[in-house]
């Protein structure tokens, strides 16, 4: 029947959301993603925003190591390499990590630019980091820590924190 597809309370999706769809909601309609939520969510793109962001307050984004997306920033990072080599210090260790990558897959490290393959059709796009020599460690172990939060509104910004979060461990 007509108009059945906007008969619905809840939304749920692994994919973006057109800002269209958000647009012609209904008030008591909901959904899990929100329109260019995709520039936070793929590694290249939030390493962009993080740059943009650090030029802007640089003491306030100074929290995350040197950075590059790949193929774009190409000639950036062997410029980077570059400098690094001639202060004649011990090579740089970078890892390099699949734009849209999940599980650990696709990340490796390097320490030269002939070392670097990024030549697989599984990923698209790459990110290039510093490697962090001596990460925090909790008992001996690399972990993460996620925090869920739900975004009500972004006008007023509104966010919800949830009471518990997880810890994925490194056992490798």
């Amino acid at each position: 029947a007509e108009g059945e597809e906007d008969m619905w309370d809840l939304y749920w999706t692994d994919l973006s959301v057109a800002g269209e769809r958000v647009a012609k909601m209904s008030a008591y309609q909901r959904i899990n993603h929100f329109p260019g939520m995709m520039e936070i969510c793929r590694k290249a793109s939030l390493i962009r925003n993080l740059k943009r962001m650090a030029a802007q307050f640089p003491e306030e984004y100074s929290f995350f190591p040197q950075s590059f997306a790949l193929p774009q920033e190409m000639e950036d990072w062997k410029s980077y390499v570059r400098r690094g080599a001639q202060s004649g210090g011990k090579p740089e260790t970078f890892i390099i990590k699949p734009d849209a990558g999940a599980m650990g897959r696709g990340i490796y490290l390097v320490q030269k630019v002939e070392d670097l393959d990024l030549n697989t059709s599984e990923f698209n796009g790459w990110v290039c980091q510093t490697y962090v020599e001596r990460p925090f460690l909790v008992d001996g172990f690399k972990f993460d820590l996620r925090i869920y939060v739900l975004v009500t509104s972004v006008d007023p910004l509104r966010i919800y924190i949830h009471d518990e979060g997880l810890a994925r461990f490194a056992t490798v």
